[in-house]
């Protein structure tokens, strides 16, 4: 709530600077910083790839007095293309979520890099956890409740062996993936968050790095 109070305070004060006159508007920077809901979080970085307007109004030089109409034009194309997580997306290769680990070790590419468990996982409601770690990719499984399996409950991608449903891999440029997901729920550093169509599930993230996906994260919503 606070945020969103200083993001319209900024804009009454941008609209208030502009009235007043073009010397003050040409003599002067003004800096907003987005709320973070859907239609306002903007990606921070400024490649045009990863912004098809072109500037980052996350940054001083992409946002100056008098630029409301194009601030305006980065709402609406934060809202031009919807395309939520739906039920085929919870899978990545041979691993679905929610799969028990026993089902999952048929399909492990090779012997693990590690397996950490942890009895008692204080991030995961103190539930058992193992995350167990490939060269390219890692899964988490996590036991809810005594004598139940253990469940896939994340995968994280870092090669290019992994293909999601909607055929996205890592190494795919940013322009890709906004063509398969859509625009984001929300961007944070380089983390690009998509969500269910409610939006109240984030489920799948994609790490851009230099315009292109370095690692995909697939979250379940158990």
């Amino acid at each position: 709530m606070k945020k969103l109070i200083i993001f319209f305070i900024t804009i009454i004060l941008c609209l208030g600077i502009t009235a007043c006159g073009g010397k003050q508007a040409q003599s002067s920077q003004a800096t907003a910083t987005p709320t973070t809901t859907a239609a306002t979080t903007a990606p921070t970085t400024s490649a045009a790839m990863e912004n098809p307007l072109g500037f980052d109004p996350n940054h001083p030089e992409g946002w100056s007095v008098g630029e409301q109409d194009k601030w305006q034009e980065w709402q609406d194309w934060m809202t031009s293309k919807d395309l939520p997580i739906a039920d085929n997306d919870y899978s990545i290769g041979d691993f679905d979520l929610i799969m028990p680990l026993k089902d999952a070790r048929k399909y492990f590419p090779s012997k693990p890099l590690s397996e950490i468990t942890k009895n008692k996982d204080a991030e995961y409601g103190g539930f058992p956890t193992k995350r167990i770690t490939f060269d390219s990719i890692t899964l988490f499984f996590v036991q809810i409740g005594k004598g139940e399996p253990f469940d896939l409950s994340d995968i994280t991608i870092t090669g290019k062996e992994y293909v999601t449903p909607r055929g996205l891999r890592v190494g795919d440029s940013a322009e890709k993936l906004y063509e398969l997901y859509g625009v984001p729920i929300e961007v944070s550093k380089n983390e690009w968050i998509f969500a269910t169509e409610t939006g109240d599930y984030q489920v799948f993230h994609a790490i851009v790095v230099n315009g292109a996906v370095q690692k995909m994260i697939l979250n379940s919503i158990m």
